[in-house]
């Protein structure tokens, strides 16, 4: 922060945003609400490359993929996987619909 302040006299300020630290389910919640396809179909591939609707694609098995990892035969990374794993959590109505207000909220700043 000195350094910034210093060298290309940037005025930095500090900012404590509370609603940060719920970050990562606030976009699960966001991901897994508005009906797109799922992160895991993302992952899925065709054999071939043609041009096919991200719907028409299976949901990748995500847990094969981790066990593909540990033995260094997965194409993807490790937070990709986890992340496929963690869309499969259902979360509960009301749940879903405070985290999805905190997200709305998280935009306003």
């Amino acid at each position: 922060v000195n350094f910034l302040e210093a060298s290309c006299g940037a005025k930095v300020e500090r900012k404590e945003i509370m609603l940060l630290r719920y970050s990562l389910p606030i976009w699960m919640a966001i991901i897994n609400n508005n009906g797109d396809p799922k992160f895991s179909q993302f992952c899925s591939s065709t054999k071939d490359n043609t041009d096919v609707s991200i719907y028409d694609l299976p949901l990748k098995n995500m847990y094969l993929e981790m066990l593909k990892k540990l033995i260094g035969k997965s194409d993807h990374s490790t937070y990709v996987i986890i992340t496929g794993m963690m869309e499969r959590i259902p979360m509960a109505k009301a749940s879903l619909d405070q985290l999805l207000a905190m997200g709305k909220e998280l935009r306003e700043y």
